[in-house]
């Protein structure tokens, strides 16, 4: 072999050679991190965690929980029996927020007891983690959020000492949302504080549906700069409806259980909502993070931002009190509750008094609500009417209290500890001014029922009235708003379900999921006037002639159309009076008049109706840019 083949072979083998220690020596680049989660999860009268928990089953990645992980209480049996089979099985993995629901049990101990180490500091409920470039921040909308809270303070130096580029925070109750519960403002210190330091993302839950916003600052103006919100109530709890539009809102479904999957990159995030089996609804997208600090945000407005045409303004209690007959004197003008009950002695009633200002000028009322959080249930939510009277004092008595003088606005069923009862008031409120309200006691009802009060310690349980003012939209035509189908209902129960014939007028508490506010309780196919209660329970008022005589009646749920349908029927038992006897032999003589009686049928006999076939719900297929219906 020639000498300069043998240098030719000697480069190519060296060539070779270094190749093959390259390929052995690249190192492996690990997969940027993945966190993962939903809120408003564990309930045993829901399949819909368990479907969630099989999405996780193949995500790998951090879990978060957006609050609200075991219903209905948070009691250790709640979180043993209704998270822990289903979303359980990823605790170790798990770095949770708590919920007003997992609050239901006295300072949510079984929530800190269940999650140990992983939820934080026992009690405290707020912490931080590093997750491979990001700063991640969960928080606790449960407790003081304020200006001068430790919460605060806590925030501002766990900021200061993790300055890093891309920055994420969730808690449970939304500052932002479209749902059933709206803007709601507990955490706007927190917002404003992490807008000011540059944060990209929050998650939330609370309303049991999915939202995303695009980019704002914490008074609801549009900021490229500012933090993108997504609300992700869907981990397995029933689903509610929408209420009015919110400024910013990208996307929103109501009708689909899922997760929200976030890759965090070293500069930017990816997110995919990613639904249950059976489901098509998707939503994704990326975002960069905004590397620097904010100049602190000032309003331009104090209303909510709304589509052209809508101002909504939600105000406080300028007052608010119990009075009690048993101590006619005694002021009770602090307590965080508002009770109403019945009693020859002991009875108790409640009055709030709001001050409306804001609303502009021409504008007329789209709508008012009043919003009352329970406390303490019971069998009757009371009797809400208007007042006169808007100047009494805040330290009013049994012996001082104002009359009730204004017409009835709605009477309240069955209530359950954890419920956000809504009334109706328009009628109630034309515009600025003062408007007050009452609770009395349903006559014969020794059941408490308690409302949280404007003293009480969570802000955002505190009575709300949400009015809704509409005002000339401007020429340019306003961007349409899909409405989400109205869900399919179904019944699981009736309270009482059988009654004695020849009764008195009674309340139907009815059970069961996907009621709306729109719901109508229906009897023999006749509707009954309908108080909605939560999207699991309805109360309907039954008229004595609807149990003169003895029978069936058929009860059956109609949810209005866009979707909607009916459930049931459920039959309900019109039992014969203590009274009236049937014998098994020939029975007694009768008079000509009392044998045609019996022979002929009873005018107005409650008959069972055969079930009705639900209509099918038909969903139409829509997509944008970044989601797919």
């Amino acid at each position: 072999m020639s000498r300069l083949r043998q240098r030719v072979l000697a480069v190519v083998l060296c060539i070779a050679l270094l190749r093959i220690y390259a390929g052995s020596v690249t190192p492996t680049l690990a997969a940027d991190p993945v966190l993962v989660g939903a809120g408003d999860i564990g309930d045993c009268a829901s399949s819909g965690d368990e479907a969630t928990a099989a999405l996780l089953d193949g995500i790998s990645g951090t879990v978060f929980t957006a609050g609200d992980n075991a219903y209905p209480t948070g009691a250790a049996a709640d979180f043993g029996g209704c998270y822990e089979p289903s979303w359980g099985r990823h605790k170790a993995r798990t770095r949770p927020t708590p919920g007003n629901h997992d609050y239901d049990t006295s300072g949510a101990a079984p929530y800190y007891a269940y999650f140990g180490a992983s939820a934080g500091p026992a009690g405290r409920g707020y912490y931080s983690y590093d997750l491979g470039s990001w700063h991640v921040v969960s928080l606790n909308s449960e407790v003081d959020a304020t200006s001068t809270s430790a919460q605060l303070q806590w925030l501002r130096d766990d900021l200061a000492a993790h300055p890093a580029a891309c920055t994420l925070a969730y808690w449970h109750t939304p500052l932002f949302s479209s749902g059933e519960h709206g803007n709601l403002p507990v955490m706007q210190e927190v917002w404003k504080l992490l807008h000011e330091k540059g944060a990209d993302v929050v998650i939330n839950g609370h309303d049991h549906d999915y939202e995303r916003f695009a980019p704002q600052n914490p008074y609801g103006q549009a900021d490229p700069s500012g933090i993108r919100e997504f609300v992700v109530g869907t981990g397995g709890t029933s689903e509610r409806a929408f209420s009015a539009l919110r400024a910013n809102s990208e996307v929103r479904n109501r009708d689909t259980w899922g997760v929200l999957k976030l890759t965090l990159h070293a500069t930017s995030y990816d997110w995919q909502f990613v639904p249950v089996a059976g489901k098509t609804f998707t939503d994704s997208g990326s975002g960069a993070c905004f590397d620097g600090a904010n100049p602190t945000a000032t309003p331009t407005a104090t209303p909510t931002p709304l589509p052209p045409g809508q101002t909504q303004l939600t105000f406080t209690p300028a007052a608010d009190a119990t009075v009690s007959q048993a101590n006619p004197t005694t002021s009770y003008a602090t307590n965080s509750q508002l009770e109403s009950v019945d009693g020859s002695t002991t009875a108790k009633q409640a009055f709030l008094c709001f001050k409306v200002s804001g609303i502009p000028s021409g504008a007329t009322i789209g709508s008012a609500r009043l919003q009352l959080y329970v406390v303490n249930a019971s069998t009757s939510g009371g009797l809400v009417n208007s007042l006169t009277s808007t100047t009494w004092p805040e330290s009013i008595t049994w012996s001082t209290r104002p009359t009730v003088d204004g017409p009835r606005l709605a009477s309240l069923g069955s209530v359950t500890a954890g419920d956000v009862v809504t009334v109706d008031v328009t009628s109630a409120v034309t515009g600025n001014g003062a408007y007050s309200f009452a609770i009395s006691p349903l006559a014969g009802n020794t059941n408490t029922v308690g409302y949280s009060s404007r003293d009480a310690s969570l802000i955002a349980n505190r009575p709300q009235l949400i009015v809704l003012a509409l005002t000339s939209p401007p020429t340019a035509t306003p961007t349409p708003t899909v409405v989400p189908d109205n869900p399919e209902p179904a019944i699981t129960g009736l309270s009482p379900s059988a009654v004695a014939a020849g009764g008195a007028a009674f309340t139907l508490t009815v059970t069961g999921t996907n009621f709306v506010d729109t719901s109508t309780v229906q009897w023999n196919g006749a509707s009954r006037p309908t108080t909605f209660v939560s999207s699991t329970r309805l109360t309907a008022a039954i008229p004595a002639s609807d149990i003169a005589v003895a029978g069936t009646a058929s009860v059956t749920i109609t949810n209005p159309a866009p979707g909607g349908g009916t459930a049931g029927p459920q039959t309900f038992t019109i039992a014969p009076s203590p009274g009236w006897t049937r014998t098994a032999t020939a029975g007694p003589t009768v008079g000509p008049a009392a044998a045609a009686s019996r022979a002929a049928p009873r005018p107005g006999t409650a008959v069972a109706t055969p079930a009705s076939t639900p209509r099918p719900t038909t969903r139409a297929t829509r997509s944008t840019s970044r989601s797919t219906i």
